[in-house]
């Protein structure tokens, strides 16, 4: 009788939380999540943040927004847009004066929410740089707790980076994961270098070894394709002149991870670790870096244990003091762990998770802002790792 009732509280439990949440936000058909970062220049004279609200609920509801300033540079203030657009404000906390019904399985229009970021000073420039952070939060006017929170950072920046790195038309972070079989012959990193600057310029590459397993080395493309090596730097012999406003073609540079055996699989288990610096052959400090951690750690025992488990992404990601991991274990799991690294592979933060549990709270608050790694372990064996950014 106990297996029973214990099987159908965790049925119960699953079909709980695989519900569709109630409310939901998105914009041009994609979700958003729970953090939005709106980038644009102090020249501008507005930052806006659109948002689709959607009533995934049985009922008809009246949602009210609710804004609240988490922190704001000075000269600027937001207006919130509700149906109506409120005049802009720099109160802690704004909640729109009238609610909007909401039908059942409806959406609002493209133009209902909106938050605008602004000058103080009427139809000028938002004229500051730096990071503002506002969260908006969508709630049943007759009960608060119905609702759906997002946070979001508006971004002005003075000037584009003279140089970027870009892959299928998306933009290359600081850091990158490429991650691989240990049977694998060789694992890839590939790059478009774009020159945003006004000049013409000569371009390297700097391949720096951080961390690397015995047995592997890595080979250096940039036009042409030298050597294979285990130098701790290596730079291009050549350079690529890169004109104005111009971007190398997807064959131009690549990073290859092998086997120092030629034509054989990589072989290892574990993490190397490069960092790749584009720079002007005539000025060094004119440069872009990217870390590239080669990953071949096989997929096995973990994901067969937790087939019909759970593990979330942390969020808030990025976080400035705490971050939450929501999971399920099955009873085969016998030892979980959190694990958080840095760049070079050093463990800053190492929790137990408790089996009985559904979701852990870390401090990170700690930590120096930067890029981070987190680890969830699996009776000893890695079973995801993701990237989480301490602001």
């Amino acid at each position: 009788m106990m297996k029973k009732f214990t099987l159908l509280v965790i049925t119960i439990f699953l079909s709980t939380f695989f519900v569709q949440a109630q409310y939901s936000l998105s914009w041009d058909g994609e979700p958003i999540g729970d953090t939005v970062v709106v980038n644009g220049e102090p020249s501008d004279t507005e930052l806006i943040f659109h948002a689709v609200f959607t009533n995934n609920s049985d009922d008809s509801d009246s949602i009210l927004v609710k804004r609240e300033i988490v922190s704001v540079l000075d000269g600027v203030h937001d207006q919130l847009c509700w149906g109506l657009c409120y005049a802009p404000n720099t109160d802690p906390v704004f909640i729109s004066p009238s609610g909007m019904r909401i039908d059942a399985g409806e959406s609002t229009e493209d133009y209902i929410f909106s938050g605008h970021y602004l000058s103080q000073e009427y139809d000028m420039p938002i004229g500051v740089v730096g990071t503002s952070i506002f969260r908006y939060t969508f709630f049943n006017a007759n009960n608060e707790d119905e609702n759906i929170i997002v946070t979001v950072k508006y971004v002005t920046s003075s000037d584009q980076s003279d140089y970027t790195l870009s892959w299928d038309g998306e933009a290359i972070g600081d850091t990158v994961l490429v991650k691989g079989d240990p049977a694998e012959t060789e694992l890839i990193f590939h790059a478009v270098f774009t020159n945003n600057s006004s000049d013409s310029d000569s371009v390297l590459v700097k391949r720096e070894i951080l961390s690397i397993l015995d047995g592997v080395h890595d080979q250096l493309c940039w036009g042409l394709c030298y050597a294979p090596n285990t130098d701790p730097v290596f730079i291009s012999p050549s350079g690529i002149r890169i004109e104005a406003g111009e971007s190398t073609e997807d064959f131009i540079f690549s990073g290859h991870y092998l086997s120092q055996e030629y034509d054989t699989p990589i072989g290892v288990i574990g993490t190397s670790v490069f960092k790749y610096t584009f720079f002007n052959s005539n000025d060094e400090d004119e440069n872009i870096v990217v870390i590239v951690k080669y990953d071949t750690s096989p997929d096995g025992i973990a994901e067969q244990l937790m087939a019909n488990g759970f593990v979330s992404e942390i969020y808030p990601n990025p976080a400035t003091s705490f971050v939450n991991l929501d999971y399920e274990l099955t009873p085969q799991v016998k030892k979980a762990s959190l694990r958080v690294m840095n760049l070079l592979g050093a463990v800053v933060k190492d929790v137990e998770l408790n089996k009985n549990a559904s979701n852990h709270s870390l401090d990170v608050s700690d930590l120096t802002s930067g890029v981070y790694f987190y680890s969830v372990i699996i009776n000893n064996e890695v079973y995801k790792t993701k990237k989480l950014i301490v602001n």
